[in-house]
């Protein structure tokens, strides 16, 4: 499974604070769809996971290393870190 690193986070409304600890945490990729909730186990071992509201829009880029996942109320901005580690 590929770890990404979450390198921006762009929030329209919300506590931004939030964001400040997730910046720079390196995520899994559960499940990614349009239409749904994206789930973004924490690839260290605390068993945290980032869930997302409804995804609008998914952006790769670069082959993937790049990802932009555009939510209802949130962008985030990921950077592959490392291919699949299991």
């Amino acid at each position: 499974m590929a770890v990404y690193k979450i390198t921006n986070i762009e929030r329209y409304k919300g506590k931004k604070e939030d964001d400040l600890a997730r910046l720079g945490k390196q995520i899994t990729i559960h499940t990614l769809k349009k239409g749904h909730g994206a789930i973004l186990p924490y690839a260290d071992t605390s068993g945290y996971v980032l869930v997302t509201s409804v995804v609008q829009y998914i952006d790769k880029t670069d082959s993937g290393k790049m990802i932009t996942i555009s939510t209802m109320n949130t962008t985030y901005t990921l950077r592959k870190v490392a291919d699949d580690l299991l």
